[in-house]
């Protein structure tokens, strides 16, 4: 006998209705079936909000490890530009203190070689004036011998007899000729 899934296991009575005991089985067991599914729907929901709840928490620290990278970013960023400020500065005040020192050696170069200039015409001077002072010794040994040689002259004449040995003349042109000699 094929009964349909609701009427299963009801039996009939001869007034063509079904038992009272067997409909009240069949209430109360669809009564347990439907509590039971009632229970698993709010199973089924309190897992879905537990779930739900999980879901929120993990985009809650989604989004709070998004907003750190944000941050790290923003530090990042910033730690980047100061770096490039840093380098920027470094090279400003290192191209500075390279044109300052070449400013320095340039001014040292200029003062050197015009002391140097100074040095060379002192050095000038100073030769020029030991020529000059050579020519006066030699004039002046010249106008001595020329006086010694006329008290000699005179001497002999007054005298007749020379005496042995070197003249005044002679003596005095060797003590001034290591004075007239050419040499720096």
């Amino acid at each position: 006998m094929s009964a349909r899934p609701d009427t299963a296991g009801l039996r009939r009575t001869w007034l063509r209705g079904y038992r009272t005991s067997d409909v009240e089985i069949a209430l109360a067991r669809s009564s347990l079936e439907l509590e039971r599914l009632r229970l698993e729907v709010d199973a089924g929901r309190s897992r879905a909000r537990a779930m739900q709840m999980e879901i929120d928490h993990l985009h809650g620290r989604i989004d709070a490890y998004r907003g750190r990278e944000a941050e790290l970013d923003a530090s990042i960023a910033e730690l980047r530009q100061q770096r490039d400020l840093l380098q920027r500065e470094a090279q400003a005040k290192s191209e500075t203190i390279v044109a300052d020192a070449e400013r320095r050696a340039a001014g040292l170069r200029t003062e050197s070689l015009r002391e140097l200039g100074e040095l060379q015409d002192q050095v000038e001077q100073l030769l020029s004036l030991k020529a000059r002072l050579v020519r006066a010794f030699r004039s002046a040994g010249e106008q001595i011998e020329n006086v010694l040689e006329s008290i000699s002259l005179a001497a002999a004449q007054a005298d007749e007899a020379p005496a042995p040995g070197t003249r005044p003349v002679d003596d005095l042109r060797e003590r001034l000729s290591h004075w007239t000699r050419d040499e720096p």
